[in-house]
């Protein structure tokens, strides 16, 4: 099903699918949301987008066993949402309850790769809601920025992956980890406050 509502606002969701399962709010224009077939799912998709210039798009064959959640929206009262990007890749398996993608700036985006494992109580964040100045130079010291996810990741139980954040493929994040703007290699487990290499050279599979 394809439409375009008065603001510009273009949305595609898959005839494959209970249509009441995905649940949109918008307040903007020229937005854009494309979701992918074969989508087996088993809860909801809930889509909120305050702003303009947005794009949300999901690809083929994912499994969303209980709620996934995607905010675009204004991060704080000077903010804008606009001009933002949610990208999901196909074949990955939304397991747990409570997942969360956030951009919560402008000109921020979520890259999310193939293949890719969620438990629950996850949140993913391009921006921490509030600005935090340096008091001697007066220049903000928490920008936003993106988040970068590779392939074949598997996010662990009550994990948060904070704004300019990138995690490599084949990687592990351990539970009640905080991920907060590092770059990581491909092929570790991350885990700790704030979170930090425990062991290289891995690989896992479902």
């Amino acid at each position: 099903m394809e439409k375009t509502d008065q603001n510009n606002n273009y949305c595609s969701l898959p005839d494959d699918v209970n249509l009441e399962q995905i649940i949109i709010n918008q307040q903007g224009k020229n937005n854009k949301i494309i979701i992918g077939s074969n989508i087996k799912l088993f809860g909801a998709i809930r889509i909120t987008i305050i702003g303009d210039n947005n794009t949300i798009h999901i690809k083929d064959n994912l499994i969303i066993k209980r709620n996934l959640h995607i905010s675009i929206y204004p991060g704080g009262p000077r903010f804008k949402g606009n001009n933002c990007s949610v990208f999901i890749d196909e074949k990955s398996n939304f397991n747990g309850d409570n997942i969360v993608l956030e951009c919560g700036e402008e000109n921020t985006s979520i890259s999310i790769g193939k293949e890719c494992l969620f438990a629950k109580n996850i949140k993913i964040t391009t921006t921490d809601n509030h600005t935090i100045y340096d008091c001697s130079t007066n220049e903000r010291i928490n920008a936003p920025g993106d988040v970068i996810i590779g392939n074949h990741v598997w996010f662990c139980e009550n994990v948060t992956v904070l704004n300019n954040t990138r995690i490599g493929n084949e990687s592990v994040v351990a539970c009640n980890a905080i991920v907060t703007g590092k770059t990581f290699p491909n092929n570790v487990v991350i885990a700790g406050i704030p979170a930090k290499i425990i062991k290289n050279n891995i690989n896992w599979k479902y």
